[in-house]
């Protein structure tokens, strides 16, 4: 997907240049959460959401006035749970870029944050059986979300949780009648540290 590819290089220009020309301070830390997702699309009836936990590393780059960047890098499973056709289960190497701006100065911060997720597709299983070969290798999705920021024993610790809703196909589309015009929709809950 070439504007996931660009829209994934203008983010890390926007940090790396941000990094070198302004005066920022960068926390780096890992989070761990929860997804919960399905689909929208066409003849979905009887799907639901299907958990799973999610894990990675974050990247924090802070700038002026309590606004930041911040930058994912995240094992993501996602998929529907469907009690007919069996729970589907995809795997996505998940890069999302956030800007977030926090509120209040001092103690707890709430925050609020929006941003876009680059998905790159790992594998996908129904039933146990891979169909890999018919799912997007690339997704784009779109955040919204909010939190709040805390120390906790000396250590910058935050909740957040963020919707997310796919902006491409799920599936790969090779006819246009195909009924495979399914995106993501994304509930994620999650808590990280950041040093």
């Amino acid at each position: 997907m070439k504007r996931a590819k660009v829209w994934l290089i203008l983010g890390i220009l926007l940090l790396v240049g941000h990094n070198s020309f302004g005066q920022l301070g960068i926390l780096k830390g890992i989070k761990f959460g929860s997804n919960w997702s399905t689909f929208s699309g066409d003849s979905l009836d009887g799907i639901g959401y299907l958990q799973s936990f999610i894990g990675g590393l974050n990247f924090e780059f802070l700038l002026a006035d309590q606004w930041s960047i911040q930058m994912d890098i995240l094992y993501s499973p996602q998929g529907i749970s469907s009690p007919d056709s069996g729970d589907l289960r995809i795997t996505y190497i998940s890069v999302p870029i956030i800007v977030k701006k926090q509120f209040l100065p001092y103690g707890v911060h709430p925050f609020i944050s929006a941003g876009i997720d680059f998905n790159y597709l790992l594998s996908a299983k129904r039933n146990g059986n891979s169909i890999k070969e018919k799912m997007n290798p690339q997704t784009l999705t779109l955040i919204i979300g909010g939190g709040v920021e805390f120390t906790l024993l000396n250590v910058s610790t935050y909740i957040d949780g963020r919707y997310m809703f796919g902006m491409d196909d799920v599936y790969q589309v090779d006819q246009p009648e195909s009924p495979y015009n399914y995106r993501n929709r994304i509930i994620q809950v999650s808590a990280g540290i950041l040093f």
